[in-house]
């Protein structure tokens, strides 16, 4: 099935906004590049976070969007916990103000991911509900990484992921 829902489309598209603002940052950028997902989820997030006008008007598949969303819960939760810390101690002080500036704001851009991100994943689930028939059951009960959506969206806690 293919998502071309206008609500799931600015959803990405405001999804690509913040992690552009997040990249936008040398500094930040480089740790960002060192955060490892698997590598079918980094697709499938890249392709999320790279949106175009190409894929607003061919639209995702519906297993693309989960494999995405999986990875951007991946991606947030691993930058929370691992990359923000990191480029604030590198940061420090003495700093450059547009690098502390980038970095005092890092955990508010990554709130407002990780939300953008949960209303993409509800908005997604109730998509898949509704297309949901006999000859066609729900997806997202087949995918068993999606259960660690949430957590991974709210954690700030290291060691959820190996």
């Amino acid at each position: 099935m293919v998502v071309k829902s206008y609500e799931i489309l600015n959803l990405i598209e405001n999804l690509t906004n913040h992690y552009n603002i997040l990249e936008s940052n040398r500094l930040i950028r480089n740790a960002l590049n060192e955060v490892e997902i698997g590598y079918s989820y980094r697709h499938y997030f890249e392709v999320l976070v790279n949106y175009s006008e190409q894929s607003r008007s061919d639209g995702y598949r519906l297993d693309d969007l989960y494999m995405g969303i999986i990875g951007l819960a991946q991606f947030i939760y691993q930058a929370r916990t691992g990359v923000e810390p990191r480029v604030k101690s590198q940061v420090g002080r003495n700093g450059a103000i547009q690098d502390r500036m980038a970095v005092d704001n890092m955990a508010n851009n990554l709130n407002i991911m990780a939300d953008l991100a949960n209303d993409l994943y509800v908005k997604t689930v109730a998509l898949d509900r509704e297309k949901e028939s006999n000859r066609r059951p729900a997806l997202y009960h087949s995918i068993k990484e999606l259960k660690d959506v949430g957590m991974l969206l709210t954690s700030t806690s290291p060691g959820l992921i190996r």
